[in-house]
C-alpha cells in the first residue's frame, strides 16, 4: 500500500477554516463601519442579510444599492504544526497571506405599506491556502486550494402592527472548489493531484424586530446553515501506483447561526447598537466521495471537534447634520479549532480583537455614500509556539433610493 494513500485525503482539501482574520464581515459599508451590530438596526436593502425583518421597518422608498470591498489577511506560523501522515515530516510554512477584492449588490421594494420585498447577491466566502514553499527535509510541498460561495438572496419582511415585524429569506448557495497538489519525495515518488468542481445549497433565514418607540429596537435573526454539495473531476498520479481519475461529491456542511441585538437612539444624532451573536461550528463537516475510489483518491468523511462560538459586536453612529455621520466600532469572537482538531487542511484559529471606522455622506435626498474599514488582529500561544492572524478590509457602498 502507498503511504501517501492517508496524506492525499487531506491534500486534495482546500483550507476551510482560515480563522477570523478572514472572515465575511458582512454586507453594506454603513452597517460594517458600525461594526456590523446590525441585527436591530438594518432597515435598509442590507437586512436581507442581517435581519429580513428591517425591511418592513424603514424606508417605504424603492432601494438599490451597490458594495465594493477588498483586503488583506495575514497568517503567522499558521501551519507550522501541520504533519503528513506515514512521512513523519513537519512542513514549517511561516507565513500566509492573501489580498481579495469583491462586490455586493441587491435592493428593496415596498408592497404597501406593511410588507417589503428584498434581494442580494454577495459572497460571504472565499478562502485558500498556499503551501507553494513548504519544504521538510527535503521533501517538497507546493499546496494551493480555493473554495469560494457565492449567495443570492430573495427576502420578504411584514409587518402585522406598527413596531413588530416579522421577515424571512431564502438563501441559494453557489459553490467553486479547487485545489492542486505537489509532492516530491527525493529518491521515492512525485505525487501531483488536481481537484476542481462546483455546485449548490440552500439556507433559510428568520428574524423579528420590535420597536417599543423610536429610541429603541430589538432583533433577533437565525439562519439554518446549508449543505453545499459541489460536484467535479479529480485526477491524481504517482510513480508507485497508476494514474487514478474519478467524479467526486464534496459535501460542505455550513453551520446555522443566530444573533440578538438592540439599538438605543438617545437623540437624534446618536445610535448605539451591539450585537451578541453565535456560530454552531460543531455541526461543521465536509465530506469527500469519489464514485472511483482507488489508492491516491481515498473516500474521507470529515467531521470536526469545533467548539461553538460567540461574537460580540459594539457600534456607533454621530450624525454630524444632516448630510454626514460618522461611524465607529468593535468586535471580539472566539476561536472555533482547538490544537487537537488541526489537521492539513485547517489553520489555528485566534481570538480576534476589531476596530471600525467610517464615514457616511448623503450627496441628495436619493443618493448616499459610505466608506469604512475594519482592522483585526488576534494571537495565541500552543505548544509554545505563537500563532497570529490580522487582517484590514475596506468598503464602498453607495444607495439609491428612487
Amino acid at each position: 500500500m502507498n503511504i501517501l494513500t492517508p496524506t492525499l485525503g487531506l491534500l486534495l482539501l482546500p483550507s476551510l477554516c482560515f480563522g477570523s482574520g478572514y472572515e465575511f464581515e458582512g454586507v453594506g459599508a454603513h452597517q460594517v463601519g458600525r461594526a456590523g451590530a446590525a441585527t436591530a438596526d438594518a432597515s435598509d436593502w442590507t437586512a436581507v442579510y442581517w435581519n429580513p425583518a428591517g425591511l418592513a421597518a424603514g424606508s417605504r422608498a424603492r432601494q438599490a444599492g451597490l458594495e465594493l470591498f477588498g483586503g488583506r489577511a495575514y497568517s503567522k506560523d499558521g501551519n507550522s504544526l501541520s504533519s503528513l501522515p506515514g512521512l513523519g515530516a513537519v512542513f514549517t510554512q511561516k507565513s500566509i497571506s492573501s489580498s481579495f477584492l469583491l462586490g455586493a449588490a441587491g435592493g428593496s421594494i415596498p408592497l404597501g405599506e406593511r410588507l417589503a420585498l428584498g434581494f442580494g447577491l454577495y459572497t460571504p466566502i472565499l478562502q485558500g491556502l498556499d503551501f507553494s514553499d513548504a519544504n521538510a527535509g527535503g521533501t517538497a510541498l507546493d499546496y494551493r486550494g480555493l473554495l469560494g460561495i457565492v449567495t443570492s438572496n430573495l427576502s420578504l419582511g411584514w409587518s402585522p402592527f406598527p413596531g413588530f415585524s416579522l421577515g424571512s429569506g431564502l438563501n441559494i448557495l453557489y459553490g467553486k472548489l479547487a485545489a492542486r497538489t505537489r509532492l516530491h519525495i527525493p529518491s521515492y515518488d512525485d505525487v501531483t493531484s488536481d481537484l476542481s468542481g462546483q455546485g449548490w445549497g440552500v439556507e433559510g433565514v428568520f428574524g423579528a424586530r420590535y420597536d417599543p418607540d423610536p429610541r429603541l429596537s430589538f432583533g433577533a435573526v437565525l439562519r439554518t446553515g446549508a449543505d453545499v454539495d459541489i460536484q467535479g473531476t479529480a485526477v491524481s498520479t504517482s510513480r508507485l501506483s497508476p494514474a487514478e481519475n474519478s467524479n467526486f461529491s464534496f459535501i460542505l456542511k455550513q453551520p446555522p447561526t443566530s444573533a440578538l441585538g438592540a439599538a438605543w437612539r438617545p437623540s437624534p444624532a446618536w445610535t448605539l447598537s451591539a450585537d451578541l451573536s453565535q456560530t454552531w461550528w460543531r455541526s461543521f463537516r465536509n465530506d469527500i466521495y469519489f464514485f472511483k475510489p482507488g489508492t491516491l483518491l481515498v473516500n474521507r468523511a470529515n467531521s470536526f471537534d469545533w467548539r461553538d462560538t460567540w461574537k460580540l459586536r459594539l457600534g456607533v453612529e454621530s450624525r454630524l447634520g444632516e448630510r454626514l455621520s460618522l461611524l465607529g466600532g468593535w468586535s471580539y469572537d472566539r476561536f472555533a479549532v482547538d490544537t487537537a482538531s488541526l489537521d492539513f487542511a485547517t489553520t489555528v484559529d485566534v481570538p480576534m480583537h476589531r476596530l471600525y471606522a467610517g464615514v457616511k455622506r448623503s450627496w441628495t435626498k436619493s443618493l448616499e455614500t459610505t466608506l469604512a474599514g475594519v482592522y483585526g488582529t488576534g494571537s495565541r500561544n500552543e505548544q509554545g509556539i505563537e500563532y497570529r492572524l490580522s487582517g484590514f478590509q475596506l468598503m464602498l457602498g453607495a444607495r439609491l433610493l428612487y
